[in-house]
Formats: C-alpha cells, structure tokens, sequence
C-alpha cells in the first residue's frame, strides 16, 4: 500500500494530482524540486533535478478522459524552452496516451528528450519503503526527537528551538511518524500562519514519512475546502481551522497530535482560540525565533523547551556554516551618540544616526569580497524592488552576475526561473526582497550580503540562516557575511550573537572553533557602550513601533 493507487489516481483533483507526482518524484531521489505550476505557467508544472543530474521539466496532465494527446507534449515542449534544458516528462493520470501524443515525441527526439508517464505506470512502479530523499537525522536531532516523543507522552506537550538550517522539519516529521506508525487511525495536524508555507511544509515532510502515510493540505485558494478524510497527516493553514471550527464543532475529529510551526504566533487570541478548540491530547510546538515583543512566554503552553540549540551553537558545533561576519559600521554618526536622543523613535534615531552613502561604493565592496573569495554563490538581502533593479545594474557593469526576486509586482513564473538558473549556477548573486527568508534550502550559497535593510530581529535571523547550510560537497567552507548597517537595532543582534558566542565559549559545548573568535566583526570601533547598554530591550522592535527610546546619558 502507498500514497500512490488507483483509486487515489481517480478521486483526486487537479492540484493534488500534481503533489503526488511531486512526491513520486522526490521519493526516488530527486532533488531541487519546484512546483512552478500556476496560470500561464509555459507548460511547467514541476521542475527538478533527476537521480542522473539532469535538470527535467515535468508537465502533469489531470484529466477525466481515458487519455492524453498532442497538446500535453506542446506544453511540455514550451515548457523545456522556457527552462532550457532538453528533457522532459508528460504524466497523467489517464490509463494511456494517445498515438499521436507518441508520434509527436518522435518528431521532437532530435531536439527534446521527452517521456510519457501514464497513470498506469504510476501504480506498478515499485516504490522503497522509505524515500530516497530521507535526512537520517543527526545525534541532537535525535535527542531531540526522542525527548519530545517522551514529553508528549508524559506530559501532553512539548517544544524544540532550533534556529534555520538545524532542521525543525526533520524533528517535526519523525515525531509526527512515531505517532503515526503506532496506529492505522492516526490523525496528526500540523498548523502554519501563512498559505505559502503549507505546501513547503507537506513537502518537507514527505521524505521522512513511510510511503503508506498519507498526507493532504488544507488552506488557500487551492485547498481551502475541508478535508474529507484526515486520517494521516494534514498540513493546515489556522485561518482555514477556525471557520471550520466556528461552524460547527463536529466537522473536525479529535487529533491524536497537534503540531504547530514557527510556533511563536500560536500566542495570539485566534491561534489559542484554534488550539482550545480542537483540544488535543498532545500539542506540539518547533521555531527557529522564540522571541515575541508582546513578552508572552510559548513555555506557558508548550512548557519548558526540551532541546534549543541557536545559531552560534550551531557554527561552534559545526553543524552550521563557520561565518566571517563583518558589520560594516562606516556609515555611523557617532557625533549623534552625544545628543539628546531620549525621545527619538527607532526610524528618528536612524535617519540622524547613518550617514547616506552611494551605493556604488557598497557594490564596490560587495565585489571586492566577492573576487577575494572565489567568487561564491551570493544572496543579497535589499530593502525595496526600485532598490534591487539599480543594485542588479551596478553589479552586472562591475562584473558579478546579479537578478533580482521579489514577492510583488513579478510573475511567479519569472520567479520560478531565476530561482531555477540560480540553482543551476547560472548567475552568481540572487537579489532578494521579502523573498526566501523561509522555505528554501540553497546550501551552495555561502556568501549573504544585507544591503541596508532594515528589519526584525526575526527576519534578520531567518535570512542569515539561508546561507549557514553546511554544503555536503564542501562541509568546511565558511560563509562570508557583508551587513551594510541602516538600523541601530541591527548593531543590537550583532552583540547580542557575540554575547552568546562569549557565553558559550564557558560552557561543556563540544567546540571546533579556535580562539576567541568573534561570530560578528565591526569594520569600525564602536561605542559599545552605548549600544551594549542601551539597546538590550529594542533587539525585537519593528520599524513600525513608536516606542521612544529612553537613553539615560552619563
């Protein structure tokens, strides 16, 4: 038995058809996978790379019809174009493809590579027990994985910190599949805040999970429907649980386990609505950011966190990247540190506190970096979309190959093909805005560059972590970090990683670094005491809040 049948092949719609190709796929090792079907999509609805190393478009064909023809193999076709790359795979859930669908293959031989995938072949393909793409987890996440299965047990709840790049999902699918292989009629649930994390969350899932669970989504404008059957894993968005919930009481069955993601939002009045609600035995809570501005504690609902393991114990234990941090502070008006600046917001004491800098000469030290390190492949963080394009400018005429992604104002199929050529080495430097802060493994890069943007705490962390994934074909790289500073808050987590880097350094934590090595560099002498003694309690504050800085001056 499998997620993959007959009668799973008949009864799905079009969407979940494409997730269990998706699945199919990445069950027998395929990597870098992206679904990239949406309207007006080329013809495109899964790009990856096969167990060869071949970079293969997959259009997946859903129908009610007994077979597909022609023009399946058109999009495939303008699929392969669009992608650039010459193979390609036709799948449909019909029991067969037309002759001319065949013939038109042969036409092409001589340019594509194409292959037709019918429901069929699904079914008789004989998949592993276990996904070829499964992470055997590593000893603390095993620790980890173990001492929540017992806390929830025991005690009906748990949590686990563990910061981006450590693999919360790894912790989060076996706890799930220890409670799921003890029983046939286990229901799990796990929650996200946002519809664009539901699908990455399933599909993270997946490689962990034994081929017999079955899983479904549930939330946006793709799943919104209810489910009619949860046995098994069910990825849901909170904002589709609680009408659910609200309508009435007996639409949803008693979860066996409730799993939350990122679970620092679940102390917000709907989400604890949606927890008392559904009133399961056993809630379980993972995120990489535990820290909340509204001072609420996730321990009075998860309780104590039973594994934590932050991003500088990740560098020192080497299961995170070794970083060269360098926080370029040249842009500071120090003179401002001795003004009156008790009743300035963040956003005031920023714009008297940075001096405005061309940014020409940022991309000139980008670049710099950039040759003395081999030319590594590069994120750069910027603050808006007319921002990303100028920088895009300047670093192609300087000689680093640059495109930018950002999240408004662009097609996701442009998305989808940067995101592609850059996997695939294409250009050097992926230009981002209020894009990949989640979501997305791209363990080559191993230079980030944060061009004066001016964020969270939160989002600073998340960001950094996109590039301290230990590369498996070079575990001893070191990822260099470029900050061009524009928010105090900024310097703030700077110390705030060297306070924890010197806390650590007195502990029993098993470490691979050498010396007193700082985790963050300042470019320029800074007065520590001023941000060190003033800026403790605003590390966590949004450029939103009004909040007046209370500096007490000697």
């Amino acid at each position: 038995m499998s997620f993959l049948t007959s009668e799973s092949l008949i009864r799905c719609s079009w969407s979940q058809f494409e997730r269990m190709v998706y699945r199919f796929l990445q069950h027998n090792g395929w990597k870098g996978l992206q679904f990239t079907s949406r309207s007006h999509d080329q013809g495109a609805d899964i790009v990856g790379w096969d167990p060869t190393g071949r970079l293969v478009v997959v259009q997946c064909k859903h129908t009610r019809s007994n077979s597909v023809g022609r023009k399946g193999i058109e999009d495939l076709r303008r699929g392969c174009e669009h992608y650039e790359t010459q193979y390609g795979i036709l799948v449909t859930n019909a029991p067969k493809a037309d002759p001319i669908a065949h013939k038109r293959v042969s036409e092409l031989s001589n340019a594509f590579k194409f292959l037709i995938w019918t429901g069929g072949d699904l079914v008789k393909s004989k998949l592993p027990d276990f996904s070829l793409s499964k992470k055997e987890p590593r000893n603390y996440q095993i620790d980890a994985i173990n001492a929540s299965v017992n806390a929830l047990i025991s005690e009906g709840k748990a949590q686990v910190h563990f910061a981006t790049g450590l693999g919360k999902s790894v912790v989060l699918a076996e706890v799930a599949n220890h409670f799921l292989q003890e029983s046939t009629d286990c229901k799990v649930l796990l929650i996200a805040e946002q519809t664009t994390l539901i699908e990455q969350l399933e599909s993270d899932m997946w490689p962990q999970l034994t081929k017999n669970i079955e899983t479904r989504v549930w939330g946006g404008k793709k799943h919104g429907d209810l489910p009619i059957n949860f046995q098994g894993l069910t990825v849901a968005m909170r904002q589709s649980i609680l009408p659910a919930i609200r309508k009435s009481s007996g639409l949803l069955p008693k979860f066996d386990l409730v799993m939350i993601d990122e679970c620092h939002h679940a102390m917000s009045p709907t989400f604890l609505e949606v927890i008392n609600e559904l009133d399961s035995d056993k809630l379980f809570g993972v995120t990489a950011t535990p820290w909340r501005g509204d001072g609420q504690q996730l321990d009075e609902l998860f309780g104590t966190p039973v594994a934590k393991m932050g991003i500088v114990e990740g560098i020192r234990r080497k299961f995170l990247s070794d970083v060269n941090y360098n926080m370029m502070t040249d842009d500071i008006d120090w003179e401002v540190v001795s003004e009156n600046t008790k009743h300035y917001t963040v956003s005031q004491l920023n714009s008297k506190l940075f001096l405005p800098s061309r940014d020409e000469e940022m991309c000139g030290n980008i670049i710099k970096k950039w040759r003395e390190t081999d030319q590594p492949m590069t994120i750069t963080f910027c603050k808006s979309k007319e921002h990303a394009k100028r920088l895009q400018r300047i670093l192609n005429s300087m000689g680093m190959p640059s495109k930018y992604i950002v999240s408004e104002g662009a097609s996701g199929l442009d998305q989808n093909k940067t995101l592609t050529q850059f996997r695939s080495g294409k250009f050097s430097n992926l230009i981002s805005v209020d894009m990949i802060n989640e979501g997305v493994d791209l363990p080559n890069v191993s230079m980030i560059v944060f061009a004066r943007v001016t964020q969270s705490r939160r989002i600073f962390i998340q960001q950094l972590g996109r590039g301290l994934r230990i590369d498996p074909l070079n575990p001893q790289r070191k990822t260099e970090v470029l900050d061009f500073v524009a928010d105090i808050r900024r310097i703030a987590s700077g110390l705030i990683l060297n306070k924890q880097d010197r806390k650590l350094q007195g502990t029993t934590v098993e470490d691979y670094r050498k010396g007193d090595v700082k985790i963050v560099n300042f470019s320029t002498s800074i007065h520590s005491k001023f941000v060190d003694q003033y800026l403790k309690d605003i590390a966590d504050l949004d450029e939103g809040d009004r909040i007046k800085l209370d500096f007490i001056h000697s």
